[in-house]
């Protein structure tokens, strides 16, 4: 028994560590799109004017990104409804304006320099690259599972994440399809939940029975009519 918890604690671990970026600029993007404005400051040539924001997910460490992602966290919602997912979404916010002032400050004057539609041809580029490292994610939880030798209650988690990434990819698509900045309105906190969900798992900070309410709670955002029942048995047969 104490081999299979190894086993399982070594790839959380491992997949933590290979997707610790992706999973930062992802919960960046889905909580204020001017985190997602690189495309459009490196061609109106600003790197100079937003140095700080431009390398924020390029220089910061894995580290520093792990102990902020750590603190954010602590603001998950205990209860899975929208009210909660938008106060959740504040107080991660708050988080981050303590630990990235220079950053938010940066962000506060984006908009001199760069409109809001040029902000929003960024985002798309952006929301593009975060669904394919949510897909790649998805790929390396769907190899571990028939690839390698796990405890049941690995495969039970693993097989959560996967139906968790499955609902993000098509969060992500009604985002890009919405045309952006309207989508992470709409969206956004949801995404940034399951982001943060899906991480707290990996790092064993939490009970997968969050997830399973929050899975059952977003998707009917993307279901069509009456696919709710079938989802509610998929996510019972991996209790």
């Amino acid at each position: 028994m104490g081999s299979s918890q190894a086993m399982t604690s070594s790839w959380d671990y491992i997949l933590v560590d290979r997707f610790v970026n992706e999973l930062f600029d992802g919960v960046l993007g889905s909580l204020d799109p001017r985190f997602s404005s690189d495309y459009v400051i490196r061609k109106k040539h600003l790197t100079k004017v937003f140095k700080d924001l431009l390398q924020l997910k390029k220089t910061l460490s894995p580290d520093r990104k792990e102990t902020i992602l750590n603190k954010l966290i602590e603001a998950l919602p205990k209860y899975p409804h929208k009210v909660a997912y938008l106060e959740a979404r504040r107080e991660i916010m708050e988080i981050l304006k303590e630990e990235l002032p220079d950053i938010i400050r940066d962000l506060d004057r984006l908009y001199r320099y760069i409109d809001i539609q040029e902000v929003e041809q960024s985002l798309k580029v952006d929301l593009i690259k975060q669904k394919g490292y949510i897909t790649s994610l998805r790929e390396a939880i769907n190899e571990l599972i028939l690839t390698e030798d796990l405890s049941p209650e690995a495969i039970q988690k693993y097989l959560l994440l996967d139906q968790a990434l499955s609902l993000l990819i098509s969060l992500y698509e009604k985002v890009i399809a919405s045309g952006g900045l309207i989508g992470v309105e709409k969206y956004g906190h949801y995404i940034l939940i399951l982001l943060l969900r899906i991480y707290s798992i990996l790092k064993d900070q939490e009970n997968i029975e969050n997830l399973e309410e929050d899975i059952i709670e977003m998707a009917p955002l993307v279901s069509k009519t009456g696919d709710m029942e079938t989802l509610k048995l998929a996510v019972s047969l991996v209790r």
